[in-house]
């Protein structure tokens, strides 16, 4: 379980959107959210790929904070156990910058559940090759989490 806490932040918009957390699909089992009411940066890409442009000019989802609620969030275990039938649910934290938006402190209670390094990942239909370890599959997903990202560094450093 984690306490997250993003400090209060001065009203100012430079008409750039700015991240609290930068997109990115978790890489644990099942991602379950707590929020307070109105304290809203919470976004989704519904339907998206991980492997595209790493979240530049997808359309985003804003998910509304409300208290008592629990925001589930579909994790790569999850999409590997289920052989896809559960998509990884790729999020972001936006920071405000849009009038109406919440500039105070945001807290939220996130309980991310991993899988143990002695782990064997694979889904019933054994759709994708058997993962033999936690720390491997783990491995594997950030590779391809960041893998647009990497790729669109090299080539700004390039040009």
């Amino acid at each position: 379980m984690c306490l997250l806490h993003y400090f209060e932040l001065p009203e100012f918009s430079d008409g750039k959107a700015h991240h609290r957390a930068g997109a990115h699909a978790a890489l644990d089992f099942l991602t379950l959210l707590s929020q307070r009411d109105g304290q809203d940066g919470l976004e989704i890409c519904p339907g998206r790929e991980v492997v595209t442009e790493f979240g530049i000019g997808d359309e985003w989802t804003k998910v509304k904070a409300k208290t008592g609620e629990i925001v589930c969030i579909v994790g790569d275990l999850f999409m590997s156990w289920s052989d896809d039938q559960f998509q990884s649910t790729f999020n972001r934290v936006k920071a405000p910058s849009e009038p109406g938006d919440y500039y105070g402190g945001r807290y939220s209670i996130a309980y991310f559940n991993r899988p143990c390094n002695d782990s064997l990942i694979q889904g019933p239909s054994k759709k994708c090759p058997v993962v033999t370890t936690g720390a491997q599959f783990t491995e594997i997903a950030i590779r391809r989490n960041f893998a647009a990202l990497h790729k669109r560094l090299k080539t700004v450093a390039a040009s």
